[in-house]
């Protein structure tokens, strides 16, 4: 038995908890998805800028294409590092792109330190 100083909690029903819970949820959710749209457009900047086209990647290195196709096929150069493919899955022609900051530095390698070239 309550006596008279003795206060009942208050209820709440568990809709409201739903409501709350999920009002929550959502709110985390939205700033998780902004933080990350950020993040993809602060990677997608820093990163633009050093994946080339060959075209571009072989003007910037004082190269030809065909340079880059043999340099690419070489182990001194590494795919995901050096260069990547942009070709959709499955394609038979392949699209490249180079890191022409990762390939001036394999570069810069004195010849006896390069694997091959």
């Amino acid at each position: 038995m309550m006596t008279k100083n003795e206060h009942k909690p208050p209820t709440v029903s568990l809709d409201e908890l739903d409501r709350e819970a999920i009002a929550a949820l959502t709110a985390a959710a939205n700033q998780l998805s902004q933080a990350l749209a950020l993040l993809t457009k602060q990677l997608e900047e820093k990163y633009s800028e050093r994946w080339m086209t060959p075209e571009l990647a072989a003007r910037e290195l004082g190269v030809t294409a065909k340079v880059l196709d043999y340099w690419r096929e070489s182990p001194e150069f590494e795919h995901g590092i050096h260069y990547r493919s942009i070709a959709k899955p499955g394609a038979v022609i392949q699209r490249w792109q180079y890191n022409v900051p990762q390939c001036r530095q394999a570069l810069a390698k004195p010849p006896e330190k390069r694997k091959a070239f």
